[in-house]
């Protein structure tokens, strides 16, 4: 019967070390995942945000599960994982995965919701400035 302590998992029959976060080079180099809120005008603010993140990264994916685009950031999938307006309980698992894999966290406050970014240690800072930057500009206009 398979158990599980933190990250790692085993069958009983041979151990698994825990997984980590890919190190991209660089911010043209990092693959991000993110989703989308329920509201139209949030959308409109996360897509914004998203046309001024583009040109800066690798790419864009849209996983569907805040808790599944965590994991992929901790198995190294993708580099990052940023949404603004998720609910600490959507990310709450996944974000463990991802930290225990070695990614960095960051929260912040954009206009009255938090903004949550898991990324490889790499990028974090930059991506997370980035970020805050863009969502500005979207919530201004």
């Amino acid at each position: 019967m398979p158990r599980a302590t933190g990250s790692r998992c085993t069958s009983g029959r041979r151990p698994r070390s825990p997984r980590r976060s890919s190190p991209p080079a660089s911010l043209a180099e990092t693959l991000v995942a993110t989703g989308f809120g329920y509201t139209a005008e949030r959308r409109r603010q996360q897509v914004a945000v998203l046309a001024g993140l583009i040109g800066e990264v690798r790419d864009i994916r849209r996983g569907g599960a805040a808790s599944l685009d965590c994991c992929a950031v901790g198995v190294g999938t993708v580099d990052a994982y940023y949404e603004r307006g998720i609910n600490p309980w959507d990310m709450a698992a996944g974000s463990i995965v991802a930290r225990e894999a070695g990614a960095e966290t960051r929260i912040w406050e954009a206009g009255g919701t938090r903004s949550f970014l898991f990324a490889a240690p790499a990028v974090a800072d930059e991506l997370a400035d980035l970020l805050r930057r863009l969502e500005e500009s979207a919530l201004a206009g």
